[in-house]
């Protein structure tokens, strides 16, 4: 097994605890930054369910670069995924006014 699906693999659950964190401090997460304002509570279960379905694509990712035998490439596959579905959680907690700009 390639050193990088493991790192990749002991990311998931500190990603895990972290957003549990700031669903019980009521923080917006680091990854979707800073400059933005909760406008609805219902924000914060958001971020944790995102967290969980972006846990689980990352998890069945390191299935499937274990399977095909994936090299160094998946480190670099892994990150691409990752801030691709927390953008996809900053774009559609936008639309929906959980979270606005400061």
């Amino acid at each position: 097994m390639n050193v990088f699906i493991i790192i990749g693999v002991l990311f998931i659950p500190c990603f895990i605890f972290y957003n549990l964190w700031c669903l019980k401090n009521r923080k917006v997460s680091s990854w979707i930054g800073n400059k933005h304002q909760v406008t609805q509570d219902i924000y914060f279960k958001f971020q944790f369910i995102s967290c969980i379905f972006t846990c689980t694509l990352m998890a069945l990712f390191a299935i499937f670069a274990t399977i095909s035998n994936l090299g160094n490439e998946y480190i670099v596959l892994l990150v691409i995924l990752f801030h691709i579905s927390i953008s996809i959680t900053k774009f559609v907690a936008t639309k929906k006014n959980y979270i606005s700009r400061i």
